[in-house]
């Protein structure tokens, strides 16, 4: 899936769009307009006004138009959505803004959550009668956090909420595969259990290949800022930085996409040193795929000293960088 600008003669493509999921997805809003006229205001009002990107593989399946202060559309095509394309386009808008305000309809239970989710805040309830539709909305408003707010916090049940929200988001807490499905699951099954595990719990973990092994010591965090931002993960083997073949490195981390590229990720590797300097560990080992630019900057960053390549266990024919990062000073 490719993020693009759109461009001036898709305008009518990205109305028709805008036209089948209002239909398909939100049934209740009265059908006011011809598929002409939407196209008419697609080309005339909303491109001379917004910048619109759209989500490419081929076809167009969603889109976001948004302003300075406003983002006043986002539509992902049904067969589309829960795969993160609403997320990315969503973030395309925040990433260059320091506030953004948006309406969504009460009714819209999803988007509701959507927007939750993702650190959005209801500020304004209406009754409907200021918009077309005479549909009750409420009015959402974003702002960017500064990472020096960002905190390192214990999984706990008062902020399980947010997690959840999170994974039914499709983001996965493991950089290396998708286990938002499972994580879900587990919740549902044992919350505390998996709160227990999170927080340095014994136990067993199963590989992708099925095998079972010991948990390894070690703690995750997740990152607040006011709402959920990701995690952070320490793991080490007691009396040695040595570590098994499974495990790719002391400390693993994962921001979710619509904080990412804040500093977010650069500043939690930083605030977790001193718990690895804690448990006696003088340096880390911290590891990125060959192709994940950001990861890398985010570990030398920090200091990371390149030490050689390994066979990446999770993407066969690829390698992944290895950095020792000393946990001494920070």
């Amino acid at each position: 899936m490719h993020l693009r600008r759109a461009r001036p003669d898709e305008s009518d493509e990205i109305a028709d769009l805008h036209r089948v999921v209002r239909q398909t997805c939100l049934p209740f809003l009265p059908d006011q307009h011809t598929p002409d006229q939407v196209r008419t205001f697609f080309r005339d009002r909303v491109f001379p006004s917004s910048e619109v990107w759209v989500a490419d593989d081929g076809v167009i399946r969603g889109f976001v138009a948004f302003r300075p202060d406003w983002v006043d559309h986002l539509y992902v095509a049904n067969e589309a959505q829960r795969r993160g394309i609403g997320s990315a386009l969503l973030a395309l808008a925040t990433e260059r803004h320091r506030a953004l305000s948006l309406w969504a309809f009460q009714r819209n239970a999803p988007a509701q959550r959507f927007y939750l989710a993702r650190g959005w805040r209801p500020v304004e309830h209406t009754d409907g009668s200021g918009n077309m539709e005479r549909e009750p909305d409420t009015r959402f408003v974003w702002r960017k956090a500064a990472p020096e707010r960002l905190q390192l916090v214990a999984p706990s049940r008062s902020l399980l909420p947010d997690y959840v929200s999170a994974l039914l988001a499709r983001w996965s807490p493991n950089s290396d595969r998708d286990t938002c499905g499972a994580e879900i699951a587990t919740i549902a099954a044992d919350a505390d259990a998996h709160l227990e595990a999170l927080n340095g719990g014994e136990g067993t973990i199963e590989l992708p290949d099925g095998r079972l092994v010991p948990r390894l010591p070690g703690r995750v965090f997740w990152l607040w800022d006011g709402g959920f931002c990701g995690n952070i993960g320490l793991r080490y083997a007691p009396g040695t930085e040595d570590l098994p073949a499974h495990v790719s490195g002391h400390i693993g981390y994962n921001v979710v996409p619509w904080k990412q590229r804040r500093g977010y990720a650069t500043r939690a590797l930083a605030m977790i040193l001193p718990h690895a300097r804690e448990i006696g560990l003088s340096r880390v080992l911290v590891t990125c795929s060959e192709d994940n630019t950001a990861s890398r900057k985010v570990i030398e960053a920090n200091g990371g000293v390149f030490a050689g390549t390994a066979p990446n266990p999770h993407r066969t024919g690829t390698d992944r960088l290895l950095y020792w990062v000393a946990t001494t000073g920070t």
